[in-house]
């Protein structure tokens, strides 16, 4: 069954990996890491070019109560950012305000976790990818930590110390494909459970559970970035099913994504999603992939903005130096209103436009 079919020219990968580890002494460890590749094009940024290559690489390590699930330490790491402190920057720098998330510590790892980062480290106040990935393990961890109480009621405190119990990888690629002005897009989600290594000394029998999750969208670029395709596959499999026929079987969800078609992937495209599947846990894996459409698309649009790709040219508007320097006005911290890089940025936007109305003025004389 050929399931995907995204053809086009490759602009951008996102990567998201949430990992749950055992720690000495019973306790747990949750990492977290979103990587950026952009892979052609460049962005003006505040004073210099970022080019083809890492845009983000963006980590985050929670220890974690496994009896309360609470949060009891976070550590935040962030290698590699868009805009380092420079002179040029006015020493400002993307990881200014990592410190914010510390504030989640103490919190439990309930359902909901994630509706406690948005208004914490949403918009001006943070950054939109170290939110992104907050939010990307407060949707997986409970899951995760579910299952692994489960497991120590049956087997006890078994797992050895950091022996994975719980991995869920998420991947975004986008695709320009320019004879129809298009950004195509692949969502792969993988959740991968394992019983304890004390279980099985055959590698393949720890996996409890691999829960899998397909989708392929068609943005129109010309057209509002409205969806004009969405396709969705979901697998669930078991070591005990590998001999059954339905082992690599997979099911179509296409039919359940009509009523997202012919919307924008943002704004509110999350917000449609969760009322049409926040509800329904049968849809778990789903629901989380898709919620990674909106933001991935914005990082994979990013790689278009210098109209070097036949066909992209109508992407941007009032120059590359004005539009397409940086992000969306409060989509973060360095893009504040008010900030320098705003500010600048409104600058350019003026001196363009000045200019475009001086040669417009010139070409009637």
């Amino acid at each position: 069954m050929n399931r995907l079919k995204a053809h086009g020219h490759p602009a951008h990968t996102r990567m998201l990996e949430v990992e749950l580890l055992a720690t000495a002494g019973g306790g747990l460890h949750a990492r977290g890491s979103v990587v950026d590749l952009r892979k052609m094009g460049f962005v003006p940024l505040i004073n210099d070019i970022q080019n083809a290559g890492f845009v983000h690489h963006m980590k985050l390590d929670w220890e974690i109560d496994p009896v309360t699930r609470r949060v009891d330490h976070i550590t935040v790491d962030q290698p590699y950012v868009a805009v380092e402190p420079s002179e040029g920057s006015e020493y400002e720098c993307c990881r200014d305000p990592a410190d914010r998330l510390l504030a989640l510590e103490g919190e439990a790892l309930t359902p909901g976790f994630e509706k406690h980062v948005t208004p914490l480290f949403g918009g001006a106040l943070g950054c939109s990818h170290l939110m992104t990935l907050a939010q990307t393990m407060g949707r997986a961890l409970p899951y995760a930590l579910e299952r692994d109480a489960a497991q120590r009621e049956s087997l006890g405190n078994v797992r050895e110390p950091r022996e994975r119990v719980f991995k869920r990888t998420v991947f975004v690629d986008g695709l320009a494909a320019a004879e129809t002005n298009d950004m195509e897009l692949v969502v792969q989600l993988c959740d991968l459970t394992t019983h304890p290594r004390v279980a099985s000394e055959v590698p393949g029998r720890r996996l409890e559970q691999q829960h899998e999750v397909q989708a392929q969208a068609t943005v129109s670029m010309a057209g509002g970035m409205k969806l004009t395709e969405l396709m969705c596959f979901e697998r669930l499999r078991h070591f005990e099913d590998i001999e059954r026929p339905t082992w690599a079987t997979w099911s179509d969800r296409t039919d359940e994504m009509a009523e997202l078609v012919d919307h924008p992937v943002m704004p509110g495209f999350g917000g449609r999603l969760l009322s049409n599947f926040g509800n329904r846990p049968e849809r778990r894996a789903v629901l989380d992939a898709l919620l990674h459409l909106g933001p991935g698309f914005l990082q994979c649009v990013a790689a278009l903005s210098d109209g070097s790709f036949p066909g992209t040219q109508s992407r941007s508007t009032g120059g590359i130096a004005a539009s397409t320097l940086g992000g969306n006005t409060d989509a973060c911290y360095m893009w504040r209103t008010g900030g320098l890089a705003e500010t600048r940025r409104q600058e350019m936007i003026r001196s363009h436009e000045a200019d475009a109305a001086s040669r417009a003025e010139q070409e009637k004389t």
